[in-house]
């Protein structure tokens, strides 16, 4: 009797993996289940989910609590109501095409949890003006943002080694920004057809690069580099690079900003000075801010950033 039992439980186990289930407007995919615990894959329940959703960091099922994991391949595509995404940072992966096509998303930040940032993670989101791209993510892979015509900041995590095909390509309203001292690689046309791109700031080695990484960008563009940098010293020739004038630099030591999402209560631990916006266009300093400050999401949506 007792090894029948057993056997039951593990049959039981087995069987719950890859079953569905739907809580609200969102849908779970059981990827693991030991016991009480699982863990879950989650979706759009279907592309007519609208205004600004926070993605749990568990859901519960027939008394089973499932962390939530990952999100999946196309999880939200063409979800065109979508107008904000909280995730949590328990989310370990953004499929491929998970948010691609949301033209009304507005508010997305990708937490430092995050080790997989898929090809065409946010193509086409064109309301999106700013993205956090968290510490744990090491690719930014193809195409991930491209298409994004109203991306005018981003801000790329310590640990990407490389940006790969068109990752940027098509952000209009990008006009600088900074690569981390970790990447190595650029791949080619990633920054194509950014028409106001004007400033790229590298702090660390010059990369290896693919085929016209600036093709279509202002030939007033500026790569800076570090001075002194002597890989860099070495490519440059008549002050140029990529066809594109340089310029040294002294990269300061970058102001840093971290959130945790519990509920509706957003804590952000930060270096610099805290400023918040509506628009990510006109920024205002968050009075008596030091270190630490605490936002409920549920009654104010605000973007923000931290800087020196």
């Amino acid at each position: 009797m007792t090894v029948t039992c057993l056997l039951f439980a593990v049959l039981h186990s087995q069987a719950a993996v890859g079953n569905t289930f739907t809580v609200g407007n969102l849908s779970y995919t059981v990827l693991t289940e030991a016991g009480s615990k699982g863990t879950v894959s989650v979706k759009a329940k279907n592309q007519s989910i609208s205004g600004d959703i926070d993605i749990p960091d568990s859901v519960k099922n027939n008394g089973i609590t499932y962390s939530v994991k990952t999100i999946e391949n196309v999880a939200f595509f063409l979800c065109g109501k979508l107008t904000g995404v909280t995730i949590p940072d328990c989310v370990t992966s953004i499929g491929d095409a998970a948010f691609s096509g949301c033209h009304s998303l507005a508010r997305a930040t990708i937490p430092d949890s995050v080790t997989k940032l898929g090809a065409m993670a946010f193509c086409s989101c064109s309301s999106l003006p700013s993205i956090v791209i968290g510490n744990g993510v090491t690719e930014i892979k193809d195409s991930a943002f491209s298409h994004c015509t109203n991306l005018s900041h981003v801000t790329i995590g310590n640990s990407v080694t490389l940006l790969r095909y068109k990752a940027f390509a098509e952000c209009n309203s990008l006009e600088n920004i900074v690569i981390p001292a970790n990447v190595t690689d650029i791949a080619t046309w990633v920054f194509a057809e950014c028409y106001n791109l004007t400033s790229v700031y590298y702090q660390g080695n010059v990369p290896d690069v693919g085929y016209d990484i600036y093709d279509g960008t202002p030939y007033t563009l500026t790569s800076y580099y570090p001075v002194g940098n002597a890989s860099w010293k070495a490519e440059i020739e008549n002050d140029k690079w990529q066809d594109r004038t340089t310029a040294a630099w002294n990269p300061p030591v970058p102001p840093k900003v971290s959130y945790k999402q519990k509920n509706n209560t957003l804590t952000l631990t930060f270096t610099g000075t805290l400023q918040e916006s509506t628009d990510c266009k006109k920024w205002t300093t968050v009075s008596g801010a030091q270190g630490t400050y605490t936002v409920n999401t549920g009654k104010n949506k605000k973007f923000y950033r931290s800087v020196q």
